[in-house]
């Protein structure tokens, strides 16, 4: 995952979305973060992560496919990956339409 230029606002919207407290907007950092809360949730929590990523409209069909990995670690790498690429277009949609 390619470090992104993205302002404070971005970090912490991502951060209280997915009900994480520790701030960081070192993005190495931030995406370990991100990663570990996903791997929480989809190992303890499955629906809740469903019920994220259906927020976030990230489609079912990515979150079948991701099952279908051949580690676990494949798995929360793919799932984070598709988390970033959607929160960074909310980001810029924000970003460009705000009134």
């Amino acid at each position: 995952m390619n470090e992104e230029p993205v302002s404070e606002d971005f970090y912490v919207s991502v951060l209280n979305r997915w009900e994480i407290e520790e701030f960081t907007s070192e993005w190495r950092l931030f995406i370990q973060t991100l990663k570990f809360k996903v791997r929480q949730l989809y190992e303890n929590q499955p629906e809740k992560l469903l019920q994220i990523l259906y927020r976030l409209d990230v489609p079912e069909e990515q979150f079948i496919f991701s099952t279908q990995l051949e580690s676990i670690e494949e798995t929360v790498e793919y799932l984070t990956q598709k988390i970033i690429d959607r929160e960074l277009k909310r980001y810029q949609f924000r970003k460009n339409y705000k009134g």
